[in-house]
């Protein structure tokens, strides 16, 4: 559907929608007929296991190799019906979160090396600076420290890398849009100005951050779980703050040592747990 509304523009042209739209007919004719496959290794499945029921009903009458030749069927038929499954799953691409496709750079026929980037997924409404600073610049930087950005944007310093990055030999500094963005846009190059403030020891950072995934809204409000002794879920309210990109800030209700599930979909408080290592 995204393919069918694509403008071309100076950045994209006619030939390279269509191209895209080649290629998005082919994989999924490909997932077509992969499906095709599952509902006939299903159907298969479905009939050794009645085929098994009938042996079960007349093993009076029938001998011992054929129940064992009944069951090898099914297993058979299992393994295939996994098979497909995976194959199937192999052909689905998916994104750890919800955006826009802002760069797709391979095309059906190409290698691809692994660990090689093919597509830019961004939140262009939820946008992160990332800077680096030196050391010296980094012991006057806190989180929390208000960032000026392009002179026009206003943010807030949400982490500080505790050792130099291994390229560029300085400190990764990630700052957090908290007014308009502006015309900022995803992948532009920015100017920025923080407070510098000597940190004081022992002092604790004054903003909580955590992943979107660990809260769950409800309609009396947003909670967050943590696990009881008794290996049960405990929910726990919380105020929200600003938004971070896949993060977000909690203003009340969380303590810097509280441990929380960072999963919170589908559970619900006092649901029993189990604990793998």
């Amino acid at each position: 559907l995204a393919y069918s509304h694509a403008i071309p523009d100076s950045s994209v042209t006619t030939a390279t929608i269509v191209g895209y739209q080649a290629s998005n007919g082919l994989a999924r004719s490909e997932i077509s007929g992969t499906l095709s496959a599952i509902g006939g290794t299903r159907s298969a499945l479905n009939g050794a296991i009645a085929g098994t029921k009938v042996a079960a009903n007349t093993v009076l009458q029938s001998t011992q190799g054929s129940t064992l030749a009944a069951d090898a069927n099914v297993k058979t038929a299992l393994g295939a019906l996994q098979g497909a499954q995976s194959r199937l799953e192999k052909t689905v691409v998916r994104s750890p979160i919800s955006g826009t496709i802002n760069s797709l750079s391979v095309e059906t026929g190409d290698f691809v090396s692994p660990f090689a980037d093919i597509a830019v997924v961004s939140n262009n409404g939820a946008l992160e600076v990332i800077a680096y600073a030196t050391d010296d610049d980094a012991k006057v930087l806190r989180v929390g420290g208000k960032v000026t950005i392009n002179d026009t944007t206003t943010g807030v310093i949400t982490r500080i890398a505790s050792a130099l990055d291994p390229k560029t030999k300085k400190i990764e500094v990630r700052i957090g849009l908290t007014g308009d963005k502006g015309n900022l846009i995803n992948g532009q190059s920015v100017r920025i100005a923080a407070s510098r403030a000597l940190a004081t020891p022992g002092k604790k950072p004054s903003i909580l951050q955590i992943p979107l995934s660990a809260l769950k809204i409800t309609p009396t409000g947003s909670v967050v779980f943590t696990v009881s002794a008794s290996s049960t879920l405990v929910a726990h309210e919380v105020t929200q703050g600003t938004l971070l990109g896949n993060q977000i800030v909690i203003t009340e209700g969380l303590t810097p040592d509280m441990l929380i599930v960072t999963d919170a979909r589908g559970l619900k408080d006092g649901a029993k747990v189990t604990i793998t290592k």
